[in-house]
């Protein structure tokens, strides 16, 4: 805030109309002096900083928020001095002027851009499921990194300037050689800010890659950390700890916390968001230069790189579709093994980048069991086993193997997503495919374990499904007296349950059903599906009351310890399990981290 300076012949003017008064013409010349330069110190300098470490130091986000803080302290502190005392010194009377009106401006807008910013920290704090209103707030549109009290901050910044100046010729009496420094102020103020601009620009396009760490972490180290309180994520095959870095995120600590343990590759690359009312965010090359500082350590089998090109499609339903993708490099192999008990590929994906949209980065979940000839011999195992009561020994040839193709599971879907819909529409696509990612199911060898899935989420879920059918197959083909010692496969349990609009658009149903049946028939008790048919009469929603009843029912039935919840499907889905379970986690006394959305 600036207001009005008067020339040391006004304050003469002012003090013979002032009923005999007298001014000191000495004192308040001085003063004038001084409220010159504080103003100019508050706008000219603090103003400047306020901006530019808010707009070009957000990597830096502890210095940031320390420039931003004090020099936001610093403005409001020296117009709340020299502004008001400016109207003091003149019998609280504004002159007709640019500096006096633009001065009162921003005497009116000062305030409301500091309430502004202390609503926004609380807002940042305390909201939670709410991040729709932080971004009405602090972003007026996802594609903008510009804000309401941005805007507002940039408007005062602007006023402040003609304050500056007006300011300068009023001390001057407008002569011109007298404010020329004042011009000169401004002119070099909007030179460096555009000179800036332009460089964050040009950075900004520029792929800035996630370091990579010597320090490797197996997954049982990362979930220990975080039962001790560490705040971990998994980023990719990367463990970031953002402890220090909670406070900072401009969507707000919920959103922080509600990750912690969990991975959040497919948030950070703006494929979903955590909350269904908000759009996805594709983050900056400054959130990557944070990332690297936030960057500790490396999961165990670093993901690799391979150039794939997309060489047949083999349809499922209507809209989703089985990608074969051969490497280019024939001397790269991925091996591949199925039937494998503590398999670390399950729930695992690669990341996928065109030539055509290289900033688009997109994830699909590993899925070999959906290849023809897989699924097809699982589907024979089953027949065999349930038709004519006869096991028969699995072509182990078939699920461990060495390969050079990939089988990629897509959705196409209606609207703008670009990724899915160019795999699905150009034929030989040639991409960049970077994998294993994210940390997987990682089953233990004992516990219970219960999956809500819908859609395309099922797919995560698909190779496990037929490794538990292996493994069945494996412990009914022994003999009769080793089944009475406690076999490690019956030892956990799975309980998938999956939504679908009917029976048509289900992925995977004859393996899910026919694994189901075969444990049913021969009392096994290491598998359920429970499907959901939406499009159908009387199928009941996933709401709080059924969650909460369905949970009362595995307890009753299952002796088994919870250990892992997951939640795969769309984000209203998602959200509205995850924001359930806050309720039923305390209800049945499960940990926090035992939800996981995937």
């Amino acid at each position: 805030m600036s207001l009005t300076n008067y020339s040391r012949s006004e304050f003469r003017e002012l003090s013979e109309t002032n009923e005999g008064s007298e001014l000191d013409v000495k004192n308040d010349s001085l003063y004038i002096v001084i409220h010159g330069w504080m103003m100019w110190i508050s706008w000219g300098l603090m103003g400047f900083a306020m901006v530019w470490s808010n707009r070009y130091l957000k990597q830096y986000w502890r210095l940031n928020m320390i420039i931003h803080s004090v020099c936001g302290a610093g403005i409001f502190i020296l117009n709340l001095l020299f502004g008001l005392g400016a109207i003091y010194y003149l019998n609280w009377k504004i002159k007709i002027s640019i500096h006096g009106l633009v001065g009162s401006i921003l005497a009116i807008i000062l305030p409301f851009a500091c309430i502004g910013g202390i609503i926004a920290r609380i807002i940042l704090r305390k909201l939670r499921w709410k991040t729709s209103i932080q971004l009405t707030v602090l972003r007026t549109h996802t594609k903008s990194n510009n804000t309401p009290i941005q805007y507002l901050s940039y408007i005062t910044l602007f006023f402040s300037q003609l304050a500056i100046i007006g300011g300068t010729m009023n001390y001057t009496k407008n002569n011109v050689n007298g404010s020329v420094l004042a011009f000169v102020h401004t002119s070099f103020y909007f030179f460096i800010l555009i000179v800036y601009e332009s460089a964050y620009r040009y950075f900004s396009k520029k792929v800035v890659p996630i370091r990579e760490h010597e320090i490797t972490m197996d997954y049982e180290e990362f979930y220990n950390r975080i039962l001790k309180g560490e705040k971990l994520v998994i980023l990719n095959d990367k463990v970031l700890d953002v402890g220090n870095y909670m406070t900072a995120h401009p969507a707000g600590i919920f959103i922080m916390e509600k990750n912690i343990g969990r991975d959040i590759s497919k948030f950070f690359d703006g494929g979903y968001a955590l909350e269904q009312d908000i759009s996805p965010w594709n983050h900056s090359f400054q959130a990557r230069k944070i990332v690297n500082k936030l960057v500790i350590g490396q999961i165990i089998n670093q993901a690799k790189k391979y150039r794939m090109i997309v060489h047949k499609k083999i349809d499922i339903n209507q809209s989703t579709s089985i990608f074969k993708m051969k490497m280019i490099n024939k001397e790269q192999i991925l091996h591949w093994n199925i039937k494998k008990e503590d398999n670390m590929t399950f729930g695992r994906h690669f990341q996928v980048v065109s030539n055509e949209l290289p900033k688009i980065k997109r994830y699909y979940t590993i899925c070999n069991s959906l290849s023809p000839q897989i699924y097809d011999e699982l589907l024979r195992l089953i027949y065999e086993a349930i038709k004519n009561n006869n096991i028969c020994q699995p072509d182990y040839e078939v699920f461990n193997k060495d390969s050079n193709e990939l089988s990629m599971v897509v959705k196409k879907y209606k609207g703008k997503m670009k990724m899915s819909n160019l795999i699905h529409e150009q034929e030989n696509l040639e991409m960049e495919v970077t994998g294993l990612m994210g940390k997987g199911l990682q089953m233990q060898k004992n516990g219970l374990y219960i999956a809500f899935t819908a859609g395309t989420g099922i797919l995560t879920f698909i190779d496990l499904i037929a490794n538990i059918l292996l493994q069945n197959l494996e412990y009914l083909r022994l003999p009769s007296q080793s089944k009475n010692i406690q076999n490690p496969i019956m030892a956990k349990k799975f309980i998938l349950f999956a939504s679908f609009p009917c029976e048509q658009e289900v992925i995977g149903l004859e393996l899910c059903q026919g694994l189901d049946n075969l444990c049913k028939q021969f009392s096994l008790d290491n598998f359920e599906f429970k499907l959901r048919l939406s499009n159908e009469k009387g199928n009941t929603r996933w709401n709080y009351q059924f969650l909460k009843e369905s949970l009362q029912n595995i307890q009753n039935k299952c002796q088994n310890q919870i250990n892992q919840i997951w939640v795969s499907g769309p984000p209203r889905m998602n959200q509205q399990i995850d924001q359930d379970f806050e309720k039923l986690c305390h209800l049945f006394n499960i940990s926090n981290h035992v939800v996981d959305i995937l």
